[in-house]
């Protein structure tokens, strides 16, 4: 059985009011903001739509809690639209697509289009010329990703602190979570005293 019209409509049409909003309060944010008299077009939407992206992907929590939630009925069963696993797993499969998408596009404005953006619009000059412009605010975006890289890189090939092993005990793992934060804590601390 496929998922119902209704349910679809209960999910996704009170995301889509929500994506509105999130347009429109993005919009006056930015315009509130932002230099009167000396902005520049594209650089404002970049921003704005950078702001968009970034709520809306903070308003797909509660359209997934709703979606996941709403497969079940008050006495814990599956409802008849959820009865079958490859619906509930395609349901869960867009919702997780939708995740990817949103946090690849945070990523490309975060990386790439908005220091793009900041460099153009640093390289204005009454003398320069898009071209310019745009080949300057390039070589900036470049060094900024390979900054992004490098840290990527570390981050994930550097290793954290070991954690307990995978067959401790809760209160093992209660205890080596309580063990971290005191000795972080203190090292804060002696951090504060010495300066």
């Amino acid at each position: 059985m496929a998922v119902s019209g209704a349910v679809i409509a209960a999910g996704w049409i009170p995301f889509i009011v929500v994506l509105v909003l999130i347009f429109l309060f993005s919009g006056f944010y930015v315009r509130y903001f932002m230099h009167k008299y000396d902005s520049e077009i594209v650089i404002t939407v970049s921003a704005i739509i950078a702001l968009s992206v970034t709520l809306i992907t903070s308003a797909l929590v509660p359209v997934d809690i709703f979606l996941v939630s709403y497969m079940k009925d008050h006495d814990g069963s599956f409802k008849d639209w959820a009865q079958n696993k490859t619906v509930r797993d395609d349901l869960e499969h867009t919702v997780l697509v939708t995740y990817y998408v949103f946090y690849g596009i945070i990523a490309f404005f975060l990386f790439l289009l908005l220091p793009f953006m900041y460099f153009f619009y640093e390289e204005k000059d009454e003398n320069s010329t898009c071209k310019a412009r745009c080949y300057a605010s390039l070589k900036y975006c470049v060094v900024c990703v390979i900054i992004a890289v490098v840290f990527l890189l570390i981050g994930a090939l550097v290793p954290g602190r070991t954690s307990p092993k995978s067959n401790s005990t809760e209160w093992e793992k209660i205890d080596f979570l309580l063990h971290d934060m005191t000795q972080t804590s203190n090292l804060k601390t002696s951090y504060l005293k010495t300066n």
